[in-house]
């Protein structure tokens, strides 16, 4: 009873209801109205804390080319239209809090969204920033690997043994999508989110030589109301095209909607990063976007991630360029 009233609370704190509106109803009552109420005045909810697409100054439509592609550079990203795309960027530079999961994005829509949470999302780093250093830097900076560096073939392999050892790290940071970064509501902290959250088995260590990856958290975050996730299960594997990822599968439950998530972190031969793509899909419904079809169209490059010599910005230059 008490979490359910601390829940009422907060959703209340949010939504500003008085308490003339909800006096006559049951504890019960009021989270389902409160909620309820919540999600009709934001409707976007359910996307990564921050992310409304009705907010002009960080959100703005991009146009099919003339060919009907979707094209923008700086995320490295190119595919064929699909579906109404935003493009979402917020430089957290200079605020005091900001969604370490999401400051940059691509967001594909179908004719029903936001009624059904069915989108593609796909971002050039999010609280993880996964970095791989060239065939000719790993034989310039580890020459006593030479001989097992003889050729390309050889160095990728190393590379993805090292993506599958990452593999953990990366699916356990999907938890930071459940949780809210701004406007937290004073004193209303139901769970004190902590490092737990990320302490998988994997060790820095002289096995890691080709594969980098720079990760963020805070502390200022809390678990909105009537928000949960699955536990996320996850597998290395190669995609039909060659290219290689790490999938991550687990459902969620964001202010009480409910999505199936997909997300791939993929890495392409030759690229210096890695992007995650997200497919969200309603439970019962048919699925709008197909994973296999997207992703065999979805062209991938360095973008503004890394310079023309080869050196890798990341996110603290991507809203520079």
């Amino acid at each position: 009873m008490r979490k359910t009233a601390l829940l009422l609370a907060a959703l209340m704190l949010l939504s500003g209801c008085s308490k003339a509106e909800s006096s006559l109803l049951t504890e019960e009552e009021k989270l389902e109205s409160e909620l309820e109420k919540y999600t009709d005045e934001n409707p976007y909810c359910f996307l990564p804390d921050g992310v409304d697409l009705d907010d002009t100054e960080h959100v703005r439509e991009l146009e099919p080319n003339g060919e009907n592609y979707i094209s923008f550079e700086k995320m490295g990203v190119r595919f064929p239209y699909a579906g109404k795309t935003y493009l979402y960027e917020h430089d957290p530079q200079g605020e005091k809090f900001s969604n370490i999961f999401c400051t940059a994005a691509l967001i594909v829509t179908s004719d029903f969204f936001p009624e059904l949470s069915d989108y593609v999302m796909i971002q050039p780093f999010t609280d993880l920033e996964p970095y791989i250093i060239s065939y000719k830097d790993a034989v310039e900076r580890h020459p006593a690997d030479t001989p097992t560096l003889r050729t390309e073939t050889d160095y990728l392999e190393r590379v993805r043994t090292e993506i599958k050892m990452l593999a953990p790290f990366i699916a356990a940071h999907e938890v930071m999508y459940c949780y809210d970064f701004l406007d937290i509501p004073a004193n209303s902290n139901l769970e004190d989110p902590s490092e737990d959250d990320f302490e998988y088995p994997v060790e820095y260590n002289s096995d890691f030589l080709y594969l980098g990856i720079s990760y963020g958290s805070t502390s200022h975050k809390w678990i909105p109301p009537e928000t949960e996730r699955s536990e996320p299960k996850y597998e290395t594997m190669e995609l039909p095209d060659g290219r290689f990822a790490v999938k991550i599968c687990y459902t969620q439950k964001r202010y009480g909607i409910e999505a199936e998530k997909e997300v791939y972190w993929i890495y392409c031969n030759g690229n210096s990063v890695m992007h995650r793509v997200e497919f969200s899909h309603s439970p019962g419904s048919e699925q709008l976007f197909d994973p296999g079809k997207f992703l065999s169209q979805l062209e991938l490059s360095n973008g503004a991630a890394v310079s023309e010599d080869g050196e890798v910005y990341g996110s603290f230059n991507y809203f520079l360029e």
